[in-house]
């Protein structure tokens, strides 16, 4: 329940309900209510996408960054390291990795998902490449938040 969720991401039910409902971005239920008295169900990777745009919105990223990011990754964040949104493309003669990292541009931004990877090595070169082929960038370390969601789940249990 979104209670529940904001309960464990240290939010306000009303932002997650705002999120939910498209203000300022949309983040949609693992599983969306049908019927009058139903409830969406959120799954620990709705929580996951819940903290990401957290993190994003205090960093002082747009909604429409926001929701580019979301987009992004598609629905199994868990195979990602690292976001890089990069600022005002690409400089001529640069060739774009594709082996460990998606990306979709949309308008001045691309978002880049850096995946794992069990070698640490071609993570950061892919992040450093991106970070300084760029003209700007923001990194969102995933993986992070990832586990401080874990932690922060097992605690709720755990109390509750």
């Amino acid at each position: 329940m979104l209670g529940q969720a904001a309960e464990i991401l240290g939010m306000p039910t009303d932002r997650l309900k705002n999120w939910t409902n498209g203000r300022p971005f949309r983040i949609l239920p693992s599983v969306q209510a049908k019927g009058a008295g139903s409830r969406n169900l959120y799954s620990q990777r709705d929580l996951y996408r819940f903290a990401i745009a957290k993190q994003l919105s205090v960093s002082g990223l747009t909604p429409v960054a926001i929701q580019r990011v979301l987009d992004n990754p598609g629905p199994d964040v868990t195979t990602v390291h690292a976001v890089v949104v990069t600022a005002s493309g690409w400089p001529q003669g640069i060739k774009r990795r594709t082996s460990e990292e998606s990306s979709r541009e949309r308008g001045d931004l691309t978002v880049h998902s850096i995946r794992e990877s069990p070698d640490h090595h071609t993570i950061w070169e892919s992040l450093r490449a991106l970070i300084f082929q760029s003209l700007g960038s923001y990194v969102l370390q995933v993986r992070e938040i990832i586990q401080m969601i874990d932690e922060r789940v097992e605690q709720f249990h755990t109390a509750g």
